[in-house]
């Protein structure tokens, strides 16, 4: 679903950046995730004991002193990758963790911030997390429930466009 939107997004005009990850067997058509920002993310999880998968907010774990060089981090990544591009957008899944961060981040460099969710039906996420990743199925839906509480609680005050990756399977002309 997340790589569907990213190259429809990438089609319709934004600028991805990159380098981005290339396709798999499982996704042949590329996940469309910028290769710095996803492993600039995984190094702000390790530094708190997390992986992409650990159901736990990051930013409640990191003193304030990480916080602060998150952010002077994560601003110095925006400006390397995407400065000059009017219409960037970066798909990365860890991105969820630290959503707060880069509104802060956005904010101060006066750009604007817009979401789009990609929305798939949770059995078929969970299927997939088993199938990739070797994740318990029962493990798979409770991620899938702190990640999309997570969600919610960010988006606050937000208006995100959604993307239903099955409808847009079923009819794709649409």
């Amino acid at each position: 679903g997340t790589s569907m939107t990213a190259g429809v997004a990438e089609i319709a005009g934004f600028q991805l950046g990159g380098p981005l990850g290339g396709p798999a067997a499982d996704n042949p058509r590329g996940f469309f995730e910028h290769l710095s920002i996803s492993q600039h993310h995984d190094r702000l999880l390790a530094e708190v004991g997390l992986e992409w998968h650990d159901p736990v907010d990051p930013l409640s774990l990191a003193s304030a002193a990480q916080l602060d060089r998150w952010r002077v981090e994560t601003a110095a990544l925006f400006d390397e990758v995407a400065q000059e591009l009017p219409h960037f957008c970066f798909k990365d899944p860890r991105t969820l963790r630290f959503l707060p961060l880069w509104h802060e981040v956005l904010a101060a460099r006066g750009r604007s911030v817009a979401h789009v969710v990609a929305v798939r039906d949770p059995r078929h996420v969970v299927a997939s997390l088993h199938r990739r990743n070797g994740l318990d199925p029962a493990y798979g839906e409770r991620l899938w429930l702190f990640d999309h509480r997570q969600l919610l609680g960010h988006l606050r005050g937000y208006t995100p466009a959604v993307s239903f990756y099955d409808a847009a399977v079923a009819a794709p002309q649409r």
